[in-house]
């Protein structure tokens, strides 16, 4: 797609300033050097979301937005993990990464893409890579499947969920809505998977996606990466729900029960955990509590126990006192940075710190206990 000139251009430019770069004389005329800078500014950002991309100086990103909006590569591998069989169809497009890691467990792959210039971008990259079970599908990928006459063993969709600029999570604002598609999904396939906002409702995916028989729940770093729906038009059992952090591998499961929010809090006793984000986004507290014997605490929804427990997934403090939600407190402690937790309340970690005067960062964590009105010193263990 580009000249040797253009690729040496990224290569020896890929520590510079991007508006100084734009801003001097080049060769390229203007739309290529736009491209060119696109590349640039890409590869600044995806060393650790995509090592494959950032590794090979050949790979092409059509735009920075397919960068943002496609899974990492090691969430990609978890999901592909999943699932194995002889054919498996994108219709997301894309950057194209989720299909490279499934091209690796099914026999067959098709990768559908509406938009020309991403389009052209994924031939390149697919030959770059020598990737050769992949078939590429320039078009619309629901009108595709609707006139295949194969059955899939797994249909994947990832909808677009940016709208006139703005990012949207609902099902409905997304492109393709697959609330309407989803007879002709399940026609073609006994298994769809579809992957959603961090931010969408579970309970409201569930009842909107109808045929939902499993749900995962993927997080990296403690930052939620994205949901996974499987829908299966003959399910039978219960709905099943995974929270997975990739960065220490811990795994939990359960049945969907609905809001752990419900549940009788307690006072917090001498140490207080604070489940991976995956777990509470998938309200697996429940499954927590029971295996590590703890209890809800009214301390920001944080469970609590008068033990320290190894292993727990997530992350442990240790109560040193409490105080009223006072900035003269943490004059006389002489604390003038301090990380706050303040999950189901109506103060959030921003207010508390302009109405304490106190920075944020530091080694203190002060957990806001709803119930009795009061911050929590804690430290990490």
């Amino acid at each position: 797609m580009l000249s040797k000139e253009a690729f040496d251009f990224i290569k020896n430019n890929l520590d510079q300033d991007i508006r100084s770069l734009a801003l001097k004389s080049h060769r390229f005329d203007k739309k290529t050097m736009a491209f060119l800078l696109t590349q640039i500014k890409v590869r600044q950002k995806i060393q650790h979301k995509l090592p494959t991309f950032h590794n090979n100086p050949q790979l092409l990103f059509p735009s920075e937005l397919s960068s943002e909006q496609c899974s990492a590569e090691k969430v990609a591998e978890y999901k592909s993990s999943l699932f194995s069989g002889r054919s498996f169809i994108d219709l997301s497009g894309g950057l194209g990464v989720d299909s490279l890691f499934f091209s690796k467990k099914f026999d067959n792959v098709t990768l559908c893409e509406w938009n020309s210039d991403f389009h052209s971008v994924l031939v390149h990259n697919l030959k770059t890579l020598g990737v050769e079970n992949i078939e590429l599908f320039s078009g619309d990928g629901l009108k595709y499947l609707n006139s295949s006459v194969e059955d899939f063993d797994l249909i994947y969709l990832d909808p677009d969920r940016r709208h006139d600029g703005k990012r949207e999570y609902d099902f409905e604002s997304c492109e393709p809505n697959v609330l309407e598609n989803l007879e002709l999904l399940l026609s073609k396939s006994k298994r769809v998977l579809i992957k959603s906002s961090p931010m969408l409702d579970i309970s409201l995916g569930i009842k909107q996606l109808k045929y939902v028989s499993k749900v995962w729940v993927i997080s990296l770093k403690n930052e939620c990466k994205e949901i996974l729906f499987l829908l299966e038009k003959d399910k039978t059992e219960s709905i099943r729900i995974k929270a997975v952090e990739l960065s220490t591998e811990d795994e939990i499961e359960g049945d969907w029960e609905g809001d752990f929010r419900k549940s009788i809090f307690h006072s917090a006793k001498k140490y207080l955990y604070d489940p991976w984000v995956s777990i509470r986004k998938g309200n697996l507290q429940r499954e927590i509590c029971e295996k590590f014997n703890l209890l809800p605490s009214s301390a920001s929804g944080l469970l609590t126990s008068d033990e320290k427990i190894e292993g727990f997934p997530g992350r442990v403090f240790q109560v040193l006192e409490s105080f009223p939600i006072m900035s003269k407190e943490f004059k006389i402690r002489k604390i003038n940075r301090a990380n706050f937790i303040t999950r189901l309340n109506h103060l959030d970690a921003n207010t508390l710190h302009q109405q304490l005067k106190v920075k944020a960062g530091g080694e203190d964590f002060f957990i806001l206990d709803s119930k009795i009105k009061c911050l929590i010193h804690t430290k990490k263990c």
